[in-house]
């Protein structure tokens, strides 16, 4: 059997069509191989929530948005189909929150779980309760409006300061430009006087300018009057040294030599001995006038001598 080119090029489109709209779609969330079941939420808006945009719980994307519908009998209303997988089990008392996802993100719906309560089931197509977060934007500008209205009142009241101090501050301007003015009339008139003393400040700096070119000069022969006066001192200082030095010299010599009684003394040791066997006497003296008292005072009622 021969199959044609028209069947052929047919065949390929179908196949490339179907292809296409399986990736669009799995692009989009939506996944064909995995069992999914439909619930609904009703809000009042939903700020910005698209199709197959997430459906989370704990963190993780368990299912998108499949449906947004708008419901005119019911107060133009809202509801929300969700296709979430099946194996996530829910139950009457969940809610479906939507929120923001992050500050840059869009919207989503997040899944709020309470088992403790409930035992039963939802099953598919049932309709899970529904909550409008207020999204970190209103936070924000919730509270920053109440720094907004303290602003406008400090401004408010800065204004009516103003307004109170304007005459002072218009007065003082004035007394500010008539000053100005004062002073440049006195200026003015005084121009000659001012011109005379700018020009005596300039003789005489440039007689103290004078003055300063001849005064290194004389305080270089200050300099040398001081180096000289302290040259004669220092030798002065020197002569006297070198003369109590000598004097020093001569006298260790003549110990050295034996003369004198400093000289005796360090060279011989005779005096040396001498002065310590007196010393030693005197000592034993003093030792028997104390063990033997009698032998030195002679003291008797009788007027017998002791020996």
């Amino acid at each position: 059997m021969r199959v044609s080119k028209e069947f052929k090029v047919g065949l390929l489109a179908v196949v490339s069509i179907t292809i296409l709209y399986l990736g669009f779609n799995f692009l989009k969330g939506i996944d064909f191989f995995s069992a999914t079941n439909q619930y609904y939420a009703v809000y009042d808006e939903i700020d910005g929530l698209n199709v197959s945009n997430d459906v989370i719980l704990n963190g993780l994307s368990v299912g998108r948005v499949a449906k947004v519908k708008i419901l005119p009998g019911s107060g133009n209303k809202i509801v929300v189909e969700l296709d979430i997988n099946s194996d996530i089990e829910l139950h009457p008392n969940t809610i479906a929150l939507l929120t923001d996802q992050g500050l840059l993100g869009g919207k989503i719906v997040e899944l709020i779980i309470d088992s403790k309560n409930s035992t039963t089931l939802l099953e598919d197509g049932d309709t899970l309760n529904s909550e409008l977060d207020q999204g970190l934007i209103a936070s924000v500008s919730e509270t920053a409006s109440p720094l907004v209205d303290d602003l406008g009142i400090t401004i408010k009241q800065i204004n009516q300061l103003l307004q109170k101090n304007n005459e002072s501050i218009t007065s003082t301007m004035q007394n500010l430009e008539q000053s100005s003015l004062l002073l440049k009339q006195t200026m003015q008139q005084n121009q000659s006087e001012i011109n005379n003393l700018i020009t005596n400040y300039s003789d005489v700096a440039k007689q103290l300018a004078f003055i300063l070119q001849d005064l290194p000069p004389v305080v270089k022969k200050m300099n040398q009057f001081a180096d000289s006066l302290n040259d004669m001192q220092l030798a002065q200082t020197a002569k006297k040294l070198d003369a109590t030095m000598a004097s020093l010299n001569q006298s260790m010599e003549k110990i050295n030599q034996g003369q004198g009684t400093l000289g005796k003394l360090v060279n011989d040791d005779s005096l040396y001995v001498n002065l310590n066997q007196a010393v030693e006497s005197f000592d034993k003296l003093m030792i028997d006038l104390k063990e033997r008292p009698g032998r030195y005072v002679n003291f008797s009622v009788f007027g017998k001598k002791q020996d």
